[in-house]
């Protein structure tokens, strides 16, 4: 008896219904699960690291095999590899004794690599350091090396430091880490509940400012005044792109993107345990603004 006709008939939810146990996440559901935001995982599908099915009406669907290769992907950039040799290595990965050689061969020269830029920068500070003893400006400079040490002359603070105590660790590091980009660093903790995540936040500055000028930053930035809220301030690349990343994470938006008086294009969103953070993106040099009217050190403005 000839049964195709049926066959095909009866197979194919019997497919779908296999498909859908198998491939059971969206990309939302796997950045949620992986910590990574939903940018990320659409790059690593541009980079072709990651190669998700699609559905009739064209969204994207994961298996749960591909968690395990998101952390892997994660891992490998940390570890300072590009994406073009992630792409090389990945497969290889699952069999490391059966890719000896080629790992063998790609992790040493990505050792060689970051070692020469780790020189490279030593050699630009040391030269950044000789010529500010030249032009007279060194007693204003504390240069960090990329290892870390620095030239305490007169004992002012060589870093700043904000320490924010989470209970939800995993959402902050999320937000701070992965979504912002703040990059890691080495860090001690022992084990179980301790745990700690060092991140660069580029340069740090102190803003003092009285309950007045809170005031009037949440006017320019249209956000709502709240006395006595933790805020801190993150200078990026792109203000709306980096709103859009965050709201895309589910994060709250408090006050969109504005271009403020003093020439930075802010934007406020909800940080975990209750940090406000404002985004600003700077529209002009400081050089730029000492030209501007009111722009002054304190002692200098009028009271």
């Amino acid at each position: 008896m000839n049964t195709d006709g049926a066959d095909a008939t009866e197979s194919e939810p019997d497919l779908e219904r296999g498909r859908s146990a198998v491939m059971q996440l969206s990309i939302g559901e796997l950045a949620e699960r992986t910590g990574v935001s939903v940018r990320s995982l659409r790059y690593y599908e541009q980079q072709m690291l990651l190669s998700p099915a699609r559905t009739s009406g064209g969204r994207r669907v994961y298996e749960h095999e591909d968690e395990r290769s998101v952390a892997r992907i994660q891992e490998l950039f940390q570890a300072g590899f590009c994406s073009s040799v992630i792409r090389e290595i990945l497969l290889p990965l699952e069999a490391p004794a059966d890719n000896e050689q080629l790992l063998g061969d790609a992790f040493t020269a990505a050792r060689e690599r970051l070692l020469s830029e780790r020189d490279a920068i030593d050699a630009e500070l040391a030269n950044l350091s000789a010529l500010a003893d030249r032009i007279g400006v060194a007693s204003h400079m504390h240069v960090i090396s990329h290892h870390g040490t620095h030239d305490p002359e007169d004992g002012s603070p060589q870093q700043l430091r904000l320490i924010i105590e989470t209970d939800d660790f995993d959402r902050a590091l999320v937000f701070y880490r992965d979504v912002l980009g703040m990059p890691e660093q080495l860090a001690f903790a022992t084990e179980g509940d301790d745990r700690v995540a060092i991140l660069h936040a580029g340069i740090a500055t102190i803003e003092l400012a009285t309950p007045t000028h809170a005031r009037n930053i949440d006017d320019v930035e249209n956000a709502p005044h709240t006395p006595g809220a933790l805020r801190i301030a993150l200078e990026v690349h792109n203000t709306q792109q980096a709103v859009e990343a965050l709201s895309d994470h589910g994060v709250e938006v408090i006050a969109s993107p504005v271009r403020t008086p003093f020439q930075s294009l802010n934007a406020r969103v909800q940080g975990p345990d209750g940090w406000q953070v404002t985004l600003f993106q700077e529209l002009e040099t400081i050089d730029d603004r000492a030209l501007r009217e009111g722009f002054t050190m304190d002692d200098a403005r009028p009271r």
